[in-house]
């Protein structure tokens, strides 16, 4: 029984430092993915504040080289892909930092997968972290109408916002000028106390 008991303290005991062991661990990896974290907000902070525009050019891109040499069901996925490409190649960057906007892929699927432009006039713009943009260069009806839309829900979203801050800041005056009556009556009683103390030595002399 005695043996037991000794062998019954034994394993709890290497269980409990087992488990302490554990924590430190688990604590110590959710520190270090913390400071990662703020380490990457950080980072990413400064690059979203020295991001600029280094490049911006105008490209005709030949698809027809590209989509002739796979069948008709997959040309529009190889015109973007051949237009990826094209631009890296261009641009002097990776083919992951090219992102095309939906608009250019809008007029390449335009006609459906199998009809595809055999050239498209594109403006890209390359930022100084290389990544690169491709835009449409003359932007479609429909891509403008949805930017005024846009646009106009902004707006109204501001109006209906500056509305209530002007409510809140009605409420702010209002407390501020109570505020302030309120230091005038302090005033105001404080001078009267000190005209009674006046007019109560006045009378004692």
């Amino acid at each position: 029984m005695a043996e037991e008991k000794k062998e019954n303290k034994g394993k709890e005991e290497k269980l409990e430092s087992e488990i302490k062991k554990d924590t430190k661990n688990l604590t110590e990896k959710a520190e270090k993915a913390k400071e990662k974290v703020k380490e990457k907000s950080a980072t990413e902070k400064k690059s979203k504040k020295e991001i600029k525009t280094v490049l911006e050019r105008v490209y005709n891109v030949p698809l027809r080289k590209a989509w002739l040499k796979v069948p008709r069901y997959r040309r529009a996925k190889k015109a973007v892909y051949a237009l990826r490409k094209f631009i890296a190649r261009h641009m002097k960057t990776d083919e992951e930092k090219v992102k095309v906007s939906k608009w250019v892929n809008e007029e390449i699927w335009k006609h459906g997968i199998k009809n595809v432009p055999h050239h498209i006039k594109v403006k890209t713009t390359k930022d100084s972290d290389g990544f690169v943009k491709i835009e449409v260069l003359e932007l479609p009806k429909k891509a403008i109408l949805e930017e005024k839309r846009k646009t106009e829900a902004f707006k109204k979203k501001e109006s209906k916002k500056s509305f209530m801050q002007k409510a809140k800041e009605g409420m702010q005056e209002m407390r501020e000028g109570k505020t302030e009556k309120e230091e005038v009556v302090d005033e105001k009683t404080a001078e009267t106390r000190k005209q009674e103390k006046e007019m109560l030595k006045l009378q004692k002399q």
